[in-house]
């Protein structure tokens, strides 16, 4: 009879998908606006005292994608530009997975949560709020001051305000350190998915030492990708081997100093006890993977 492990679905979405993850904001119905949102005079960008560069220089050569927010793409920044009237005001952040594996219930477009946020600024920086939905009281009255001083909204983030256009006072925050956080990541991956005996091994030159615990699997994975200047793959197949999971991809990578993009297939073993991870194991080549777990093409 199939045993049934019901986390490991949840384990692989984490962490096949985890560096794969789509992010789309709604905004619901206008929502109360506290006081001292992105009001005020304009500043003057030319002024040297400023903590930040003039709005032209940091968008500079930037490729520009627009919808409820616009974003300037630019080398490895992401800078989300900010309206005063987005300030402030509530909006639904959805996190799906972008890209699925065909099987074990990760399928691309699967929420992987949901949060009401809120943009608020504060000072010299822009506070991402992730906003308390369960209590609330009528605005400007005393039951709201109480339920606000009893059931205060998380801070997610401070983004620092990396400049400010002068005409429209548009505030510009680089949402990359949010986005990359491996601090973040690796508390979410210890505390939901890894065994606290995890070890990680690969057969690529220089990872065949043990790496331990979450801050092991992600110096684990950058040294993994340490040979190239870029590096991509792609899930072609997972096979289930009871406690084991074979995941084979085919990887695309361009080396240090080359301008040559080169494909290959390898594989990750992932082993599971009581639901969590315990071991991952990383095959440059495919077929020594399959070979070790008795398997061939």
């Amino acid at each position: 009879m199939y045993r049934v492990r019901p986390y490991r679905p949840f384990a692989l979405a984490l962490l096949v998908g985890a560096l794969a993850c789509t992010i789309r904001v709604i905004q619901p119905a206008p929502a109360a606006t506290p006081g001292g949102g992105g009001g005020g005079p304009k500043p003057d960008s030319a002024k040297k005292d400023l903590p930040w560069k003039p709005f032209a220089e940091v968008t500079k050569d930037a490729r520009v994608q627009t919808g409820l927010f616009t974003v300037y793409l630019k080398r490895e920044s992401a800078y989300l530009a900010l309206k005063p009237e987005q300030l402030d005001h509530d909006y639904l952040m959805v996190t799906e997975l972008s890209q699925g594996i065909g099987e074990l219930g990760i399928d691309g477009g699967s929420d992987v949560r949901s949060d009401l946020i809120r943009f608020h600024r504060a000072g010299d920086h822009v506070e991402l709020w992730v906003v308390n939905p369960y209590a609330t009281a009528t605005p400007n009255t005393p039951m709201a001051h109480t339920v606000a001083y009893s059931f205060g909204n998380s801070v997610a983030q401070s983004f620092p305000i990396a400049s400010i256009r002068d005409t429209t006072n548009e505030l510009l925050v680089d949402l990359v350190p949010f986005l990359r956080d491996d601090r973040a990541w690796a508390a979410l991956v210890a505390r939901a998915v890894l065994d606290p005996e995890f070890e990680a091994f690969g057969t690529v030159i220089g990872t065949e030492r043990p790496y331990l615990g979450a801050e092991g699997l992600r110096e684990f994975l950058l040294d993994w990708v340490a040979p190239w200047d870029s590096y991509r793959s792609e899930l072609e197949r997972t096979i289930d081997l009871g406690e084991r999971v074979l995941a084979l991809y085919r990887a695309f990578g361009r080396g240090v100093g080359s301008t040559h993009e080169i494909e290959s297939r390898n594989a990750w073993i992932w082993t599971f006890r009581d639901g969590k991870v315990t071991r991952i194991t990383g095959y440059a080549n495919a077929a020594d993977a399959l070979a070790a777990v008795g398997l061939t093409e």
